[in-house]
């Protein structure tokens, strides 16, 4: 999350001082998309909001609601005989 006074240093640098995108990102060890954002919004603050699926699967919700995590354990049918009968140990 980038703090009031980051994205006021960025808009002072590159409006008023002149300074380039690059020379601004590599400055504050900002990415140069997170600059640009900065530079093209009138927001004071950026946060990044998960959607409510991203945030159901890492609760522990999973699709259905009865805790699991969205992926499903399959195991191979029959027994082990039958998965390692060609395989003689060593």
């Amino acid at each position: 999350m980038l703090v009031v006074e980051t994205i006021a240093r960025i808009r002072r640098e590159h409006f008023i001082k002149g300074k380039t995108i690059r020379a601004i990102a590599r400055d504050l060890k900002v990415s140069r998309n997170t600059v640009r954002k900065v530079l093209r919004s009138g927001e004071t603050s950026f946060e990044y909001c998960p959607s409510s699926d991203e945030l159901r699967l890492f609760r522990g919700h999973g699709n259905g609601g009865s805790g699991s995590s969205g992926f499903e354990v399959r195991r191979p049918a029959g027994d082990a005989a039958s998965v390692f009968g060609g395989w003689s140990g060593v």
